[in-house]
């Protein structure tokens, strides 16, 4: 029978201790870039219309109202719930933003897909030709990929813009119950978006009609 040697109970804890450290620094570099991958940016040289998702996040309607007031883009689009006089649910922003280069949402969105549809109907009544969508940082990837499958063929240049999140650091996503819900929701959200994918590509290649 082996007995433990007084060395090996002297080191055991202090490698313990680093490979505990490792860990962590490992996982929270991963951390890190799971919030990272789901921000992109895409400019546009023009931008006709500028798209804010509903989604309720007071960011994208305060960058809204900021660039705008810029002259961003000529007109914007805010697909969250229509009131009974016709505006969306955008709350004390709208009145910082010119009444003239409103769009209103002919209905109230529930998905990102369906905000993209509510954009592309907007486009096509108008005749615009270049679409700058501004939604949260973590929403752009999600948004990206919805907007780029509706536009797809249309012709139109569609751009994406991120908005920092007032109430996470998308580098520190997992410290707060908000990220949390929102970096692990994306990635749900993502896998969901592919599966579907999969399935619409399945029914057109066996002939049960387009995509969108």
């Amino acid at each position: 029978m082996r007995l433990p040697t007084p060395g090996g109970a002297r080191y055991r804890l202090p490698i313990l201790a680093g490979l505990t450290m490792v860990s962590i620094a490992l996982a929270a570099w991963i951390g890190r870039g799971a919030g990272r991958w789901l921000v992109i940016e895409r400019g546009i040289a023009r931008c006709d219309l500028m798209v804010v998702p509903k989604g309720g996040a007071v960011e994208r309607l305060s960058a809204a109202a900021d660039l705008m007031s810029g002259g961003a883009c000529g007109k914007v689009l805010m697909t969250g719930e229509p009131r009974a006089d016709g505006t969306s649910h955008a709350g004390s922003f709208l009145a910082e933003i010119d009444p003239n280069k409103l769009v209103h949402a002919s209905r109230e969105a529930n998905s990102t897909f369906e905000d993209a549809i509510i954009a592309r109907e907007a486009v096509e009544r108008e005749g615009y030709r270049s679409v700058l969508v501004l939604t949260s940082a973590y929403h752009t990837r999600r948004a990206a990929w919805a907007f780029d499958l509706v536009f797809a063929s249309s012709g139109v240049a569609v751009g994406v813009i991120p908005v920092s999140e007032f109430y996470m650091d998308s580098n520190r996503w997992w410290a707060a119950p908000y990220g949390r819900r929102a970096v692990i929701g994306e990635y749900a959200k993502l896998l969901l978006y592919g599966f579907c994918l999969s399935a619409l590509m399945c029914c057109a290649t066996l002939g049960a009609g387009p995509l969108f």
